[in-house]
């Protein structure tokens, strides 16, 4: 996790490494076992996605990243920002687009 510093001000970007399997010593993980994808957190006041349309969500309140949407506004006006099981989230400063994962060729 990013330093609690680091998530305030412009938009930063992260790469998200996912191994294909669970291997029994992640340490030792060959290149061509991973496949890396980069991740760009968006900062909620400068830009938000798209109504219903699942995000990663940074929530300040509880320190974590998790999938979630953006379900319209509070009665002041303020983004209300949602997890995927319908409860809404405290304080969303940063949003992502959804990583496609890993894709995997015939090659």
């Amino acid at each position: 996790m990013l330093p609690h510093s680091a998530l305030h001000g412009s938009n930063y970007t992260q790469t998200l490494c996912v191994e294909p399997q669970r291997l029994t010593q992640p340490e030792i993980v060959a290149e061509d076992q991973m496949t890396t994808e980069t991740i760009t957190w968006i900062l909620a006041t400068a830009r938000l996605p798209d109504a219903e349309t699942n995000v990663l969500c940074f929530d300040e309140e509880s320190m974590a990243v998790m999938e979630g949407f953006l379900d319209g506004e509070h009665d002041d006006g303020s983004p209300l920002w949602r997890d995927v099981t319908a409860i809404a989230l405290g304080c969303v400063t940063h949003w992502a687009e959804m990583p496609h994962g890993p894709i995997c060729s015939d090659a």
